[in-house]
């Protein structure tokens, strides 16, 4: 009745799999990694002799979590300015070095890299073995030849999906399990100051899904194209996008009832947070149903696509439009409470500052 195996014997490339895994493996064998995590656990040591039992100096957060603050910090933070890695000056790369001596420094990925070269943040990194660094990998998913650098440089490492972790434990033992990226182009108090907002806005039916296009990921590329021929709110915007006011792209969240989000690969990606934290319904991939991050949620608070719905995604459409008119204001609120008590960017912050006091024994609450 289904052909199945008919079509699954069509698929390209069919020893594929096994070959990547069992070259992975072989690479991994090699004791050079077991050298780097001899000398990462020696510089653990270290940091372990300073920040046990006691309070940081400082929480230093980089530029692109600006908006992120950890909840019931008994810390001072404060938030190091664009480019602050990308350091020419002898004096001034000193200086830099000097204040972050006794402090913790969360790093996201987006502010350790000059185009992809990372050679500024390592420099500060290996200057700088008083200081604790954590970066935030909001890539590891598939940009492996950055996340590789960042994963060796850091002092915990901190990937944001679940794949790849194997791989890049090689390169840093102080790994913890994926915390995926929260809600963090607007504080928490810019969003619950405007819940009334939320709720007043008159929403569109047809769902909002503006995605920057990534010539690797052809695929999805090709999902948007094909619901954006259906819903001109479904399409391709530009980097650009990050440069409006906070206060312009809630609006534009809001005026939707419904929010595609087609992931680049099968990672959990921002804006399905983004889209509860403004009251909005997510639609998402089947194959990410059961993602752990979503064990909490109402269960008609996200709905969910096949193959199916992408070629005929009216009735899909129809039924999370119903959806959110039944639940109303209720579910509105409920929806924008859910993701700002557990998907904003200040309870991952404290995610991680909880993992760094649990390995360095540092103490960061009240």
């Amino acid at each position: 009745m289904f052909q199945i195996s008919p079509l699954f014997d069509l698929l390209p490339q069919p020893a594929f799999p096994g070959q990547m895994m069992q070259q992975t493996v072989q690479l991994y064998q090699d004791d050079a990694f077991f050298r780097l995590a001899h000398e990462k656990a020696r510089r653990r040591s270290h940091l372990t002799g300073i920040f046990s039992g006691k309070r940081p100096a400082a929480v230093h957060i980089s530029n692109n979590l600006r908006h992120l603050a950890p909840i019931d910090a008994g810390v001072e933070h404060q938030y190091l300015a664009r480019g602050y890695f990308q350091e020419s000056d002898p004096q001034q790369f000193a200086e830099k070095c000097a204040r972050l001596r006794h402090c913790i420094v969360i790093v996201n990925n987006n502010d350790a890299h000059a185009g992809g070269d990372a050679t500024g943040y390592k420099a500060f990194y290996n200057a700088c073995p008083d200081t604790l660094f954590v970066v935030w990998d909001w890539d590891n998913h598939h940009w492996l030849e950055l996340s590789s650098v960042l994963a060796a440089h850091s002092d915990l490492y901190v990937p944001t999906h679940q794949e790849n972790l194997y791989l890049l434990s090689r390169y840093n033992a102080n790994i913890t399990e994926a915390v995926a990226a929260g809600v963090s182009q607007w504080t928490r108090d810019f969003l619950r100051e405007r819940q009334d907002a939320m709720v007043a806005s008159q929403r569109s039916d047809a769902p909002l899904g503006m995605h920057i296009p990534y010539a690797p990921f052809q695929y999805r590329n090709r999902v948007v194209a094909t619901l954006q021929s259906r819903y001109p709110s479904i399409g391709f915007s530009s980097h650009q996008f990050h440069e409006r006011s906070a206060e312009e792209k809630f609006g534009e969240w809001i005026a939707h009832k419904l929010h595609l989000i087609v992931p680049v690969l099968n990672d959990v990606p921002i804006r399905l947070f983004d889209a509860l934290a403004t009251g909005g319904i997510p639609l998402i991939p089947d194959s990410l149903r059961f993602t752990h991050w979503l064990n909490d949620a109402h269960v008609e608070d996200f709905l969910c696509y096949s193959a199916d719905d992408i070629l005929h995604p009216q009735a899909m459409v129809e039924r999370g439009c119903e959806m959110f008119d039944r639940h109303g204001e209720a579910g509105i609120r409920r929806r924008a409470g859910y993701a700002l008590q557990q998907h904003h960017g200040d309870a991952r912050v404290g995610m991680i500052l909880n993992a760094v006091a649990r390995l360095y024994g540092s103490v960061w609450k009240h």
